[in-house]
């Protein structure tokens, strides 16, 4: 497997991640400026829920399987890869109806929580089917090294958002409907296609999917309940602060508290994108040292990438949260807390799925209850008393926990040495020169435009960014051709910024 597929599925991975992010972000922009933050709050509040229904459906089989499905791409055994597969999906559509089956029985204690009707319960059911199928076949396309075939329907299925979102709303008379119908039609429209991607691409291998059913289905589910409780606790710490904010006090308050947790997503693209990878890709290296170099390579990538596009939102939070409209003004501090997360997260996030994807299931369940245990606590002491700002601090807090527990991981158990002092001062840099921009009282985007700018200058005269990283990043998103005009120009330009 060489390093230029690898680069090109983290590449394509984290794009996969961006887009949806983006296109939803400015979703919600467009909802919340027709709706206001209570749609917002509403919808958010439903999408989080069905998330957890989801998690608790599935035991996570889809991200058990991955383990499998990475071994079986490294030996080009695709045979086996298709076997893993339809007994995936088979117990999938079994637990899935069974699950949606015992919500419909108990819908009505379940939907008083939410003091509403029983009326959204088939967005429910569409969320919980889509967002199960659409987990499962991604990170099988991932797990084939297949990620650029995510791009497509994720760019066409997030602008059919729009004209759906207008279409729905006409429809049904129900602007929280039409909105979260709107929402969920981008993962109805991908795993179509996912779907349909993944049925030409097994026609070439004749094995029989359902061979060895009782065998595989047995692997990948003890991988899977392994890593099942630990990953319901981080869905968990995550989800269940937008439904507990909407439950103590209201849709208006979960709408301004959801909005920053999403910036916060979206931030985290380039670090989405690798961890997807690395689960499967570190279960295929034989070698210790390859999977140490990866997470070294990776961890300095993700924070290269991230931390100069979270300075900007760290001290300017007002003024970008502003774009939504002046109903979300008091959700600024939410999103100043939300960015201080960052760079705890990224290094919490990434160690998190290296022992994944090294198997070491009591390593992800300690983690997940160091990060996850305090947050879920938390949200119920705090958010009656600072609201939506309550949850982000737990949701802070919990953050800390784990990002010192990966430490003592990273240097007790691991015995790895990671260079912490590059990290450091990738994260700091763009940080000062934040607070520099902010003092002066630069104009938002144009002090996003510095930072930026200056942190990337920075980092390659401090040979942070090198020639080398540079042709892989290039020679991964590009086609060959342009690759080498592209690199020849990045070249000349990172050896003249290096040596002036």
């Amino acid at each position: 497997m060489s390093d230029t597929n690898v680069g090109r599925n983290i590449w394509f991975t984290s794009v996969s991640t961006l887009i949806p992010s983006g296109f939803t972000y400015l979703f919600w922009i467009v909802t919340a400026k027709v709706a206001g933050p209570e749609t917002v709050g509403t919808v958010s509040s439903l999408v989080a829920f069905s998330l957890i229904i989801s998690t608790i459906s599935s035991l996570d089989i889809h991200i058990g399987m991955k383990r499998f499905l990475g071994i079986a791409t490294s030996r080009k055994d695709l045979g086996k890869f298709k076997q893993i597969l339809f007994s995936t999906i088979t117990f999938l559509l079994t637990a899935t109806g069974v699950t949606l089956a015992c919500l419909a029985i108990f819908s009505f204690s379940v939907f008083s929580i939410f003091s509403t009707e029983e009326q959204y319960y088939w967005i429910i059911v569409l969320m919980v089917i889509s967002i199960n199928f659409n987990n499962t076949l991604t990170e099988a396309l991932i797990s084939a090294l297949r990620s650029k075939a995510l791009i497509s329907a994720l760019v066409i299925g997030s602008i059919l958002r729009f004209p759906i979102l207008i279409v729905a709303v006409y429809a049904i008379d129900s602007v929280d409907e039409g909105a979260a119908l709107s929402y969920i039609s981008l993962y109805m429209i991908s795993a179509v296609y996912y779907a349909l991607y993944m049925v030409k691409y097994l026609r070439g291998s004749k094995e029989n999917g359902l061979s060895n059913f009782k065998s595989n289905l047995k692997e990948v589910l003890s991988s899977a309940v392994a890593g099942w409780i630990p990953h319901l606790i981080n869905v968990l710490g995550s989800q269940l602060s937008i439904v507990t904010v909407f439950i103590m006090t209201g849709p208006v308050e979960a709408g301004k508290f959801y909005i920053p947790q999403a910036i916060f997503s979206l931030v985290l693209f380039a670090v989405g994108g690798i961890t997807k990878v690395s689960h499967p890709l570190i279960a295929g290296m034989t070698k210790s040292d390859d999977q140490v170099s990866f997470l070294r390579n990776s961890l300095k990538l993700a924070y290269l990438i991230t931390s100069p596009i979270t300075a900007p939102l760290l001290f300017f939070s007002r003024d970008f949260i502003l774009i939504l409209g002046p109903q979300f003004i008091s959700a600024d501090i939410t999103l100043t807390l939300f960015m201080a997360n960052i760079p705890l997260a990224i290094l919490s996030e990434m160690v998190y799925y290296f022992a994944y994807g090294k198997g070491d299931n009591r390593i992800v369940f300690t983690l997940g209850l160091f990060g996850n245990i305090p947050r879920i606590l938390l949200y119920f002491l705090l958010i009656p008393i600072w609201d939506a700002n309550g949850a982000a601090i737990a949701f802070l807090v919990g953050t800390t926990f784990q990002f010192a527990w990966t430490i003592v991981v990273v240097k007790r158990i691991y015995h790895i040495d990671l260079e912490y002092d590059k990290y450091i001062f990738l994260t700091t840099f763009p940080l000062l020169l934040g607070l520099l921009t902010w003092l002066l009282v630069v104009q938002y985007l144009v002090a996003t435009c510095i930072v930026i700018a200056g942190s990337i200058i920075t980092f390659i005269r401090f040979g942070l960014f090198t020639d080398a990283e540079l042709e892989t990043i290039l020679f991964s998103i590009f086609p060959e051709r342009i690759s080498k005009k592209m690199y020849q120009l990045g070249h000349l330009l990172l050896h003249k910024i290096s040596k002036n």
